[in-house]
């Protein structure tokens, strides 16, 4: 797993958490509750599950295990 997150030369938009698990990519935003992603965030999400990967939105450890279970 890679926290991608904080660094002035890192690409817009790339998720905060980057997790390979099973053999599966899983791309994850992690947010406060309520917090809401910016549209390049949005986008880059769509792309990667269209890419066939798992990716969404977190707000807790719990959203992010239930993610892997996708």
């Amino acid at each position: 797993m890679f926290k991608v997150h904080g660094s002035p030369y890192q690409q817009v938009g790339v998720p905060d958490l980057l997790v390979g698990y099973k053999g599966r990519f899983y791309a994850m935003e992690v947010k406060q509750p309520g917090g809401v992603m910016s549209p390049v965030q949005t986008k880059t999400i769509e792309a990667i599950r269209a890419s066939g990967s798992v990716a969404g939105r977190v707000e807790s450890v719990e959203e992010a295990v239930a993610l892997l279970d996708v």
